[in-house]
């Protein structure tokens, strides 16, 4: 039958120290089995340990600031993981709005693109146009200088003529 291991304020058996802290001891346990008129208290006998007491005090209190150290390293991680957490969930969301800003810029130099393709072609048609307007008022003005070159062989003609006409009715040749 196990008992909870307790420590009690009691007067040992063995000692006269009354402020001595006593914890009981198993009935197996070494502790002042060596020393005669020792008696069983419930099964167990109740033993002092000064010197290991104070050990074993330390030892606990050592133990309960390694715990807390641990509990707090604990805590902090669990916050930096909270913290965590939360930049990468804002760092998510960072990553989206990036690659939402590069998707709406990515349109907007599409359209862009086309508006300048587009300005581009209208400008090639309008110069093409004018192009055209232009080759046919060359043609035209080559079919004027054509007709006119014609019509000055034709009048070059006609005036010699005329001055052999003049030059026959004055007699002179």
């Amino acid at each position: 039958m196990l008992h909870k291991v307790e420590p009690v304020k009691l007067k040992c058996l063995y000692c006269t120290d009354p402020d001595m802290n006593v914890v009981p001891s198993p009935p197996s346990s070494p502790q002042h089995a060596d020393k005669p008129g020792s008696a069983p208290l419930d099964f167990w006998r109740m033993a002092c340990f000064p010197s290991d007491a104070r050990k074993r005090i330390q030892f606990l209190e050592a133990e309960c600031d390694s715990l807390r150290r641990e509990r707090e390293e604990m805590l902090h991680l669990h916050y930096s993981a909270q913290i965590d957490a939360d930049a990468a969930r804002r760092i998510l969301a960072a990553e989206r709005n990036i690659v939402a800003s590069e998707r709406r810029t990515f349109e907007a130099e599409r359209v862009v693109f086309l508006a300048k393709e587009k300005a581009l072609t209208t400008q090639l048609a309008e110069e093409a146009g004018r192009s055209r307007k232009a080759e046919e008022a060359v043609n035209k003005a080559q079919v004027d200088v054509i007709w006119l070159k014609e019509r000055h062989e034709e009048a070059s003609r006609t005036f010699e003529s005329l001055l052999v006409d003049v030059a026959s009715r004055l007699g002179v040749s």
